[in-house]
């Protein structure tokens, strides 16, 4: 049920609508594995954050640029995923902080303000990233996001920089 949530999110419609899905696929089958979810269920635009951000983390920014066209694609705002993007790398900033405090699983996720399950994750991830190379990229989030809201700069294109800079 963990893995359902962490890739369909939390809204009732949409879990109602792929345990459906899950449902029909398994058939007679008993048990869902984690396979059947990953194969079947839709990723929730926070996982498609996430990925944008491991291709960022791993140079791939071509990647990640695909990664934002999909989302693009779904009709997803700009403005939507820039406050994703920054409230991940905010989130992985402070998991670095935990990490190098030394912190409890448990401790690290109400640090962070996430769910427990979430913390390995997001150790993972924050290891291909420096205190710094996070700071810088908060910094150009707001610097974009302040853009936006002055009209200075478009909201898609205000990504687009973020994603290559």
């Amino acid at each position: 049920m963990e893995r359902l949530i962490e890739r369909s999110g939390r809204s009732m419609d949409r879990l109602s609508g792929e345990l459906e899905k899950l449902i029909a696929y398994t058939g007679e089958r008993e048990i869902v594995e984690d396979e059947d979810v990953g194969q079947i269920c839709t990723a929730n635009v926070e996982d498609r954050v996430f990925d944008m951000i491991t291709e960022l983390s791993l140079g791939n920014t071509e990647r990640a640029m695909r990664h934002y066209s999909d989302l693009l694609t779904l009709q997803e705002a700009p403005m939507k995923i820039l406050a994703l993007l920054r409230r991940s790398f905010n989130q992985l900033l402070l998991t670095k902080e935990c990490v190098r405090q030394g912190m409890a699983r448990n401790d690290a996720a109400k640090y962070i303000g996430v769910s427990p399950w979430a913390v390995p994750k997001l150790t993972e991830q924050a290891k291909h990233y420096t205190m710094e190379s996070l700071q810088g990229y908060l910094s150009r989030c707001l610097f974009y996001d302040e853009g936006i809201k002055n009209g200075n700069l478009r909201d898609r294109m205000a990504v687009e920089l973020l994603l290559t800079s």
